[in-house]
């Protein structure tokens, strides 16, 4: 599953061909799914950001044209997932539509200081990078 770089900076991942036997069900009373029989499962990464984590940092997917984040979500079967999640100072907005079963890339787009919009990624797979955030 590891991401594999080559002399054009490209990657490939290797994902479960398993992925249904390891997605589990949703767990959270904020965020809805439907139909609720829908398992999710999502490649971690990390966003850590080194200025304000005190850490050496972390990696993750990020959309090169607009620098938004990205995540890799697997649905069971076609599925909306809907809500909002509040995490101290930040809040998440869910509006994400799996058209299919599989994995799906989800945009994380800021709306404003503090609260971001998670919503099924529309721009061409060749704009996703892989991105490592280390501390200077």
């Amino acid at each position: 599953m590891a991401p594999v770089l080559k002399g054009s900076n490209k990657f490939t991942l290797e994902l479960p061909a398993n992925a249904d036997d390891l997605a589990l069900p949703l767990n959270n009373p904020d965020l809805k799914i439907e139909p609720s029989d829908t398992k999710l499962m999502r490649l971690a990464t990390f966003h850590i950001y080194p200025e304000r984590d005190n850490s050496i940092g972390g990696g993750g997917f990020i959309n090169n044209t607009d620098k938004n984040n990205i995540i890799l979500l697997y649905f069971s079967q076609a599925a909306t997932l809907s809500g909002a999640v509040s995490s101290s100072s930040e809040v998440y907005l869910y509006d994400i539509k799996a058209t299919s079963p599989g994995w799906h890339w989800i945009n994380i787009e800021e709306q404003t200081e503090g609260v971001y919009l998670l919503q099924t990624y529309k721009d061409s797979i060749e704009d996703i990078e892989f991105t490592a955030l280390v501390a200077e």
